[in-house]
């Protein structure tokens, strides 16, 4: 049938239309499907279409029209529900339906705010469709003023390229199946709360958008609240324009952000990381700012040494360091000429040195080889102008090769005593031994740091 449509103007009618709907239903064939694609439901003031209908074989609505919303209360669908392309006009609802099979909503179009409260025991698929106006999951939203209990979904849900143009909410919900959010566009505000992922999870490529409504700036946020991963959350190459808080979030399993990107900011309240946290390589690829940088690199830090990979604690221990630093550098003016820095030029010398000793010599422990580097720099350094400057006095016409043997015996404070300085050059001497004591201090603390563990 094609573009047919169902007119209801009073509740006689209404009843008729159910009666003759429930009884079509139950007259299908056994393996045939029920067929009502390309219908248009035009608006019912009693709502009756399918209420309490059982589905006993695949029921087709793909492409249909529902001007009306809340047209399936309690009904149940024993075999597949496919809704693929259709177009919600009205405020939906599908409060107390039972869907015991597969169900599809690709590429299906909601023109008004849509709830779901529904039973669903098998995989869902939203794949491609566009939300534009609220879209809410869970126990408590527009259309219930009184708590429902938790929502569960036994099976896979797919949300990939799916568009919500307007408020997506996910509250108190169980997922026992594997929840896919691939490539999805979040518009507006976006809450994830109260949420048990009991299988693998997957943002990857999801883009949560900031809200151009300059009136709508509170609604820049995405809130993941007392939310649980039990097995692996992808969040790979996510990329998030507004402010995001993941607070009291239970990862048990690995937790991906690697090619994650936080344009705005990003907290991290008392999350725990059970599991493996991986994060990028540096801070600044991920983070657009410092400060928020700390608590996600601690997290992995801690995650990768109760999993006994060090390499990766110690790395992630580097960029914590590196990110904390930073923020305290910005927070204390740390720039001589400024007129902050002398107010508290006590913090501002500790940072500077914290950033050329810690950082910059030392890698905070993590860098061995720096302190080598710096040291052949030293050396090369000094032994030119020593060669320069004919700073020998046992050659006042020295040769490189002498001035370079000099630079390393001084480095080393071995102290031969075959050569020694001329007085212009002693306290370059004194320098360069001060300074290979300090170089090789630190790279065998490095050394051993970084091989001990």
């Amino acid at each position: 049938m094609s573009a047919t449509e169902v007119n209801i103007f009073d509740e006689a009618t209404a009843r008729r239309v159910w009666e003759e709907r429930r009884q079509r239903v139950a007259d299908a064939e056994p393996g045939k499907t029920i067929d009502f694609s390309d219908m248009e439901f035009s608006e019912d003031p009693a709502d009756q279409y399918f209420r309490k209908v059982e589905f006993s074989e695949i029921a087709d609505f793909t492409g249909s029209i529902f001007q009306t919303g809340n047209i399936f209360g309690k009904a149940i669908f024993h075999r597949d529900a496919i809704f693929d392309n259709a177009i919600f006009k009205a405020k939906s609802d599908f409060p107390n339906v039972t869907f015991e099979d597969k169900v599809s909503f690709d590429e299906t179009i909601f023109s008004e705010a849509v709830g779901f409260h529904s039973n669903f025991q098998d995989s869902v698929s939203f794949e491609g469709a566009i939300f534009q106006s609220d879209a809410l999951f869970g126990h408590r939203n527009d259309f219930y003023l009184k708590d429902l209990g938790r929502l569960k979904f036994d099976s896979s849900l797919s949300f990939d390229n799916a568009e919500f143009r307007d408020t997506a909410s996910f509250d108190n919900l169980d997922f026992d199946g594997n929840v896919s959010f691939k490539s999805t566009k979040f518009c507006y505000w976006t809450e994830f709360e109260g949420l048990a992922f009991n299988d693998q999870v997957s943002f990857e490529d999801a883009h949560f958008l900031r809200c151009t409504d300059s009136r709508d700036k509170r609604r820049n946020l995405v809130r993941l609240q007392e939310v649980k991963f039990s097995e692996k959350a992808s969040f790979l190459s996510c990329k998030f324009e507004c402010k995001v808080r993941f607070q009291k979030v239970v990862f048990d399993n690995i937790s991906e952000f690697r090619f994650a990107k936080f344009d705005d900011r990003v907290e991290f309240i008392d999350v725990k990381a059970n599991g493996r946290l991986l994060l990028e390589r540096n801070y600044p690829a991920s983070f657009a700012n410092c400060e928020d940088a700390i608590v996600p690199y601690r997290l992995a830090k801690l995650s990768a040494t109760s999993s006994g990979d060090l390499r990766w604690a110690g790395h992630y221990h580097y960029q914590e360091q590196c990110a904390s630093n930073e923020y305290e550098r910005k927070s204390v003016a740390w720039i001589p000429w400024h007129k902050e820095f002398w107010k508290r030029s006590k913090n501002g010398f500790l940072l500077w040195g914290e950033f050329i000793i810690g950082r910059g010599l030392f890698g905070y422990g993590e860098k061995p080889l720096r302190p080598l580097a710096w040291a052949g720099v030293v050396i090369i350094v000094c032994a030119v102008l020593f060669w320069l400057s004919c700073g020998l006095q046992e050659e006042p016409n020295c040769g490189f090769g002498n001035a370079l043997y000099f630079s390393i015996v001084t480095f080393t404070t071995l102290g031969y005593g075959d050569f020694r300085p001329i007085a212009g050059m002693r306290w370059l001497s004194a320098t360069e031994a001060i300074l290979g004591a300090t170089l090789m201090a630190l790279f065998i603390v490095a050394l051993s740091r970084k091989f001990s563990r």
